[in-house]
């Protein structure tokens, strides 16, 4: 559902409902490469049995020098010429049916760029037969960059032992300065998926979102033996975030992870002059080995705006900066003025007594729309029930609207006595009653007993009205 049809439904609803008594707003929660002798006379003196008498002898015939022949030169061979952009590296490796592939491409014009560069990798098995294709292409490639580029390919049957990299150079372009860098790559092996994790960082000014994520992943000799991909939402101007990738591969040991841009990623999204960003009110987490919940509460602050689509990121830190887990999601809609709670799990790496020492959490608002001041869903008789792994908080939540909404979003935020946010969960209800009461049930993780609890309530993108 999408917001102007929300905005537009819960404004019918509200309307249907103003005579039932009045509801106060509350506050709730990414082709291969070619390369001369001169010879003296002679006389014979005359022979005679007189007296010799004086002869003159005769004038030798001059000769003339023989013409040098000249040595022909060798014709140079030509010094091959390197391509514009060509693929100097490449590798996989195969684990059951899937397949992690990666390549190195250079571009090796010093002062220009190409955009929109397709690729096509091509697998064979050993007798030669096409068993895979993988194709995309790339955005841009900056002059002299080397750009690594990793795929994870799920191969219905057959055996890789060969691949193939074609590339179809892209149209130039004017270079431009693309201010991203990874650092702290790190690969962890897994007893039942391999991933590699990460932190992209952004150097410029300005927010950048819609980011492609490239894992080429080695072994101890250097050897490109697997792969794989993934994307970041958005990275902030002049700050960092986390990157994680499901990898395939064999014998890997070491990996690189390279960004790569999009036709999105320098792309601002417009918002009206008298706006304001979402704000991230706080947050927290808990965590039982790999099971992690984040937990956060963001606010609208504008009373004529509603915000759909604003995107948020978690990333999970270790102690020594390594990331162990990364969350990304979409808050679909905050209405005017509405404070709400947001948990979502976030997968952390496969790895023994690796705590998260850190938690740090992004927004990037999404689009504005004006409309009118509309209420929000409201709890109350708020519980938590203790169980022995993922605990419970019931409720009751209360409908202003005189419409039943189907798949309504529900939010349990859990508070120590200090008020930091130690835990949380989230569910959806079926069906919420229209101008009425609903009980509710979250599953919620704590780190102890919480000792207040908030639930909060929202439209999303399943959400539908009667």
């Amino acid at each position: 559902m999408r917001i102007l049809t929300i905005i537009t439904a819960l404004l019918i609803a509200i309307m249907a409902s103003s005579c039932g008594g009045s509801n106060k707003p509350q506050d709730v929660a990414e082709a291969p490469p070619a390369t001369i002798s001169e010879q003296s006379p002679t006389a014979s003196p005359a022979e005679s049995t007189k007296e010799p008498t004086a002869t003159t002898p005769p004038s030798p015939t001059p000769t003339s020098a023989p013409t040098a022949t000249p040595t022909p030169e060798p014709t140079p061979t030509p010094t091959p010429q390197p391509k514009d952009i060509e693929v100097i590296a490449k590798g996989f490796g195969q684990n059951d049916k899937e397949l992690g592939l990666a390549f190195l491409i250079k571009n090796n014009q010093a002062e220009q760029a190409f955009k929109r560069t397709k690729y096509q990798v091509s697998i064979y098995d050993d007798a030669g037969e096409l068993i895979g294709t993988v194709s995309h292409s790339i955005d841009f490639i900056s002059p002299g960059e080397t750009l690594g580029i990793g795929r994870k390919v799920y191969l219905e049957e057959g055996v890789a032992a060969d691949i193939d990299v074609q590339l179809v150079k892209g149209r130039p372009v004017p270079a431009q300065d693309i201010p991203l860098d990874i650092v702290n790559g790190t690969y962890f092996p897994g007893d039942y998926f391999e991933l590699a994790t990460g932190i992209l960082k952004n150097s410029g000014d300005v927010p950048l979102r819609d980011i492609n994520i490239f894992v080429v992943a080695y072994n101890e000799a250097g050897e490109i033996v697997g792969g794989g991909a993934d994307y970041v939402n958005f990275v902030p101007a002049n700050s960092q975030t986390g990157v994680i990738s499901f990898i395939a591969g064999n014998d890997i040991k070491t990996v690189e992870i390279y960004p790569a841009i999009t036709g999105f990623t320098f792309m601002e999204r417009e918002t009206p002059a008298d706006a304001n960003a979402i704000t991230l009110v706080d947050y927290g987490f808990a965590q039982d080995g790999r099971r992690f919940v984040s937990a956060l509460l963001v606010e609208n602050p504008n009373e004529k705006f509603a915000v759909e689509n604003t995107a948020i990121q978690a990333t999970a830190y270790s102690k020594d900066g390594i990331v162990l887990g990364v969350g990304k999601g979409h808050v679909d809609l905050l209405l005017p003025g509405q404070r709400l709670g947001v948990s979502r799990p976030i997968m952390i790496v496969d790895a023994d007594n690796i705590d998260v020492a850190q938690l740090d959490v992004q927004l990037m608002s999404g689009a504005f729309v004006e409309t009118e001041p509309l209420p929000y869903f409201t709890a109350e008789d708020i519980r938590y029930v203790q169980k022995s792994i993922f605990s419970d908080v019931t409720a009751q939540l209360i409908n202003p609207y005189g419409k039943k909404f189907e798949n309504v979003l529900v939010t349990a935020i859990l508070y120590n006595e200090a008020g930091e946010i130690i835990g949380g969960g989230f569910d959806y209800v079926d069906v919420v009653a229209a101008d009425g009461k609903t009980p509710v049930e979250i599953s919620v993780k704590s780190r102890g007993e919480p000792a207040t609890i908030e639930v909060y309530a929202s439209v999303s993108a399943l959400s539908k009205l009667e």
